[in-house]
């Protein structure tokens, strides 16, 4: 596997644990990097916090898909599980409980996804060359 995919897969989360940092407008000083932020997304800065929970619901999807692509071709679901579990308690945390420490919780899950998602290509590939001759790793 290349080096450039190996690390689309270890920043494949990323912008998820990113975008579930974004608070829901309770620090003013912070406000214009915030509106920065999300108005280099395209979105505008009034009225933005509607617009939170689809973008970060769909930033973690996005993530689990790519977990779940991954776990199809090496059969190791241990990040999709973690990612899954994670995603669920940044949306809690964040968005109905307004639980700070879930939300951290969270975060760290999906951090340990991530790098469990980008660690399984090296056991995938050393069992696929196991048994080929030629195979460099």
């Amino acid at each position: 596997m290349k080096k450039k995919k190996r690390w689309a897969q270890l920043l494949i989360g990323v912008p998820a644990i990113l975008a579930s940092a974004l608070p829901i407008i309770t620090c003013p000083i912070c406000w214009p990097l915030y509106s920065a932020f999300l108005s280099a997304l395209g979105v505008s800065f009034i009225g933005y916090t509607p617009v939170l929970l689809p973008l970060i619901s769909a930033l973690l999807l996005l993530a689990l898909i790519g977990y779940l692509m991954k776990a199809r071709k090496t059969k190791n679901y241990w990040p999709l599980s973690i990612g899954a579990v994670a995603g669920v308690a940044i949306i809690l945390g964040k968005f109905i409980l307004f639980s700070e420490w879930l939300l951290w919780i969270g975060i760290g899950g999906f951090v340990i996804a991530s790098l469990l998602h980008y660690f399984s290509s090296f056991r995938s590939n050393k069992e696929a060359c196991s048994g080929s001759r030629g195979c460099k790793l």
